[in-house]
C-alpha cells in the first residue's frame, strides 16, 4: 500500500456514524474480452454455455458497506472463535457470543470475502511494521515500539531548512523526559482485509492470504487518515499469490448518512450559542476599559520608552532625569512627563545599565481646513546626573531628541555635553561640593531662546559621555468617511494632512536639514541669476 494516495481529513464530532462502501470483483476474461454471442442451434457446447454463465456470475460486482470500529470476521476467526474452549479473555467471549448470533440468525457468515480487524485486535500490516533494531533476534526496547506508534510526516525542504536550529540533545535527563520523551497522540485503527485464502487440494491444509483494502486512522484530535482516499475515481487492484495469479478490483466511497436538515438546524444553533458563550467569556476576560477611537481629526501617539545604558561620564554612579516638552496642539494625556530613573554604578567597561522604561500617551489635534499647517513634534530632553558617597549631585550632561515620527523601533544614541565654568574655581567648586555650572532653562538645549540670533558662540561647553534611548511608537487615527466614499478632492486633503505629520515634522526640529534646503535654494538661485543676460 505504499503508492497508494492518502486522505486526510479533520472533523469536530465523533465517527460513531463514519461508514464506506467497498464495492470489489474479481477479473476474469469475460470482463476484458466481449463475450460472443452462442446461437442456440442442435450440437450446442453445453460446457461452453456454462463457462459463459460462470464468467458472468463472477464479474457481478460485490458491495458491503462497513462502519467504524464494526467487527467482520474472517472464515479463520468464525472457526476459531465458534470454540468455547478457545475464548479465555472478555473480549475473546464477546466475539463468541457474536458469532453465536450469527449463526442463529443466518446460519453462517453473511460476509464471504471482506473482514475487519478493529482497534481491538493485535493486527499490525506486514508492510508498515518497520524493525529499528541491528538484527531480527534483537528484542526491540520501550523507545523502538513508541517510535512504531508515531505517525511520520511529509515535510517539504523549505520547512525542513526554516527549522530553527537548536540543541535537540539533553545531557541530564530527568525522570519525566525518560518517560515522556516521545510524543504519542493517542488514536485507533482499522483494517478493511479481502480473504483470498484457499485450501490445498493435494494436503488439505488451508493456505491463509489476508490483503489490506483500506486503512482507517482517528485520533483523539479529530484527525482523520484513510489509505487509500475515498472518492478518488480510482479502481483498485489485488493479485493473488496462487498459481492462476487471480485478480480482484476495488473502488472505495464515502457511505456516511448525511445529517438531516433538523440535526443541521439544531448543530449550528448550538455552535451559535458556544460563540456567544466564548465571546463573553474572553470579553469578560480583557475587560473593556480602552481608550476611545480618536476621531478623524486627532492622532493618537504612543511612544514606550527605555533609558538603555550610559557611558563615558566622569564619575561612576548615575542617574538620568528625562522631561517631554509639548509644542502647541499636543496634549499628554498622562502625568509622567516629567521623570528619573534609579541610579547605577558603571562597570568594568564604564557603562552603566540602567534599562529604565517609560511611556508617553500624546494626543494632536490638527486643522482639517488648514492640513498643511507646520507640524512641531515633542522633544524629550534628558540630563545626566552623578552622585558620590558624600551625596554630592554633579551635572554630568544634558541633551534632547525629537521623538520618531514613524511607526516601529526606533534606537538613538544622545551624546551629551555639560557647561563648562569660565575659570579654575567653577572647576573647584564641581569637584569638593558638587556646584557645577547649570542651565536653568532647559528649553535652552535646544533653543538658545526668543532672540532673534539663534548662536551659542560664546557658550563654553565640554562633551561628557552618551546614553543610548530605545522608542517604540505607535499611530492611531480614524480615516474619515468622506475617503470611503469617493471625492478626490477629500482624499488628497488628508493625504497631504498624513504627509505633513511624517514629512515635516522632522525638518521642523533639525536645524541641519532646514540650512540644507536653504543651500539647495540658494545654488539653484544663482544658478538661474548666472543664465540671465547681463544689462
Amino acid at each position: 500500500m505504499e503508492k497508494l494516495p492518502v486522505g486526510q481529513y479533520r472533523t469536530h464530532d465523533p465517527p460513531v456514524n463514519f461508514a464506506i462502501k467497498i464495492t470489489y470483483w474479481k477479473v476474469t476474461a469475460s470482463n476484458e474480452i466481449p463475450s460472443a454471442i452462442i446461437p442456440t442451434k442442435v450440437g450446442f457446447d453445453r460446457n461452453a454455455f456454462e463457462m459463459v454463465e460462470r464468467n458472468k456470475k463472477e464479474k457481478e460486482k460485490k458491495e458491503i458497506v462497513i462502519f467504524w470500529q464494526e467487527k467482520l470476521f474472517s472464515q479463520e476467526e468464525f472457526d476459531y472463535y465458534s470454540d468455547a474452549l478457545n475464548c479465555n479473555t472478555a473480549l475473546e467471549q464477546k466475539y463468541h457470543e457474536d458469532i453465536e448470533t450469527i449463526k442463529r440468525l443466518h446460519g453462517e457468515r453473511p460476509n464471504k470475502k471482506v473482514f475487519t480487524y478493529t482497534d481491538s485486535d493485535s493486527f499490525t500490516a506486514f508492510e508498515e511494521h518497520i524493525s529499528l533494531t541491528d538484527g531480527p533476534e534483537i528484542q526491540p526496547n520501550i523507545l523502538t515500539q513508541h517510535m512504531e506508534k508515531v505517525s511520520a510526516k511529509n515535510y517539504s525542504k523549505s520547512f525542513v531548512s526554516n527549522v530553527r536550529r537548536r540543541n535537540i540533545i539533553v545531557n541530564k535527563p530527568t525522570e519525566v523526559n525518560r518517560v515522556n520523551h516521545v510524543t504519542n497522540i493517542p488514536s485507533k485503527c482499522m483494517y478493511i482485509m479481502l480473504d483470498l485464502g484457499r485450501t490445498d487440494e493435494v494436503n488439505g491444509f488451508f493456505i491463509k492470504d489476508e490483503r489490506v483494502l483500506c486503512k482507517i486512522k482517528i485520533d483523539v484530535n479529530g484527525f482523520i487518515m484513510i489509505k487509500p482516499d475515498l472518492d478518488t475515481g480510482k479502481v483498485f487492484t489485488i493479485e493473488t499469490y496462487k498459481e492462476s495469479r487471480e485478480h480482484y478490483q476495488y473502488t472505495i466511497h464515502h457511505a456516511s448518512n448525511p445529517i438531516n436538515k433538523l440535526e443541521q438546524q439544531q448543530e449550528d444553533s448550538l455552535f451559535d450559542e458556544l460563540f456567544i458563550r466564548q465571546s463573553q467569556l474572553l470579553a469578560r476576560q480583557v475587560g473593556d476599559n480602552f481608550f476611545p477611537m480618536p476621531s478623524s481629526n486627532n492622532l493618537f501617539v504612543y511612544f514606550l520608552c527605555e533609558i538603555v545604558s550610559a557611558c563615558c561620564f566622569e564619575y561612576e554612579k548615575l542617574y538620568v532625569k528625562y522631561l517631554l516638552d509639548l509644542p502647541d496642539g499636543w496634549r499628554c494625556d498622562s502625568q509622567n512627563c516629567v521623570g528619573v530613573t534609579q541610579s547605577c554604578k558603571v562597570n568594568e567597561e564604564g557603562i552603566a545599565h540602567f534599562c529604565f522604561p517609560f511611556d508617553f500617551q500624546l494626543l494632536y489635534t490638527w486643522d482639517q481646513d488648514n492640513p498643511e499647517e507646520f507640524v512641531k513634534w515633542p522633544t524629550l530632553f534628558l540630563q545626566v546626573f552623578s552622585v558620590d558617597s558624600w551625596q554630592r549631585h554633579r551635572i554630568e550632561g544634558y541633551g534632547y531628541c525629537s521623538v520618531p515620527d514613524v511607526a516601529g523601533t526606533t534606537c538613538i544614541t544622545i551624546k551629551m555635553w555639560r557647561p563648562k565654568g569660565d575659570n579654575l574655581f567653577a572647576e573647584m567648586n564641581r569637584f569638593f561640593i558638587g556646584a557645577s555650572p547649570e542651565i536653568k532653562d532647559l528649553s535652552y538645549v535646544k533653543d538658545p531662546g526668543e532672540s532673534d540670533r539663534l548662536s551659542k558662540f560664546y557658550f563654553k561647553t565640554l562633551s561628557t559621555g552618551n546614553v543610548v534611548l530605545k522608542i517604540n511608537s505607535m499611530f492611531q487615527t480614524d480615516v474619515p468617511e468622506e475617503m470611503h466614499m469617493g471625492g478626490r478632492k477629500v482624499a488628497s486633503k488628508w493625504k497631504k494632512a498624513f504627509k505633513t505629520i511624517s514629512a515635516f515634522a522632522s525638518t521642523s526640529d533639525s536645524l541641519a536639514k532646514v540650512l540644507d534646503a536653504f543651500n539647495q535654494a540658494r545654488k539653484r538661485m544663482l544658478l538661474v541669476r548666472s543664465t540671465l543676460p547681463s544689462i
